[in-house]
């Protein structure tokens, strides 16, 4: 005869176990043939989570004269990244970090931008914004490169930073960023 208690024991262990098998991210990623793939591992390059969301805060107008800063004179026209700075640390609680960038004149009506994040390009980025908020990034170092693309041609005029992202309490007016030595605090340019 089976014991209550056992099956209780029993009952426990399975809820359990399929609580975190419920937990665990599920990956999504498209082949070269076109197929759909959803995997609980990353086994793919262009594999991303597909709980991830990346969403435009700010995207410049058409017109570049709405969007430039003030460049000196014979300044290239790169992306720079201005968030998260190089080395930086960000806590959040939700993995989320926002990206920043400064356009020298802003984008041409035929530009565009190609934003790679841990090698994998962000599909989901809108490719004329300039501020992204991408969450759910598991703790440790990434690496964000952005790139000009002008006419369907890249421009070989790019960016690369590498920051560290740690899941913690952070607060409530959103993700915290501590710069790296030697490098300011402040806010995103918006």
């Amino acid at each position: 005869m089976i014991r209550p208690a056992y099956c209780y024991l029993m009952v426990a262990v399975l809820v359990t176990v399929g609580a975190s098998a419920l937990a665990a991210p599920v990956y999504v990623w498209t082949d070269a043939a076109g197929v759909r793939h959803y995997s609980d591992r990353a086994a793919s390059p262009a594999a991303r989570r597909a709980d991830q969301s990346i969403r435009a805060l700010a995207e410049p107008a058409d017109s570049p004269a709405t969007t430039s800063a003030a460049t000196p004179p014979g300044a290239s026209h790169t992306p720079r990244i201005a968030t998260p700075g190089p080395g930086a640390r960000i806590v959040d609680p939700r993995g989320e970090a926002t990206i920043s960038l400064m356009i020298p004149d802003g984008l041409g009506p035929d530009e565009r931008l190609i934003y790679r994040l841990d090698g994998r390009v962000l599909e989901d980025a809108p490719p004329r914004a300039t501020r992204l908020a991408v969450d759910r990034l598991v703790p440790g170092r990434h690496e964000l490169d952005v790139e000009l693309v002008a006419h369907d041609t890249p421009t070989g005029r790019t960016d690369h930073v590498v920051f560290e992202m740690a899941l913690g309490a952070g607060s409530a007016a959103g993700p915290t960023s501590t710069p790296a030595p030697g490098e300011r605090a402040g806010r995103p340019p918006s």
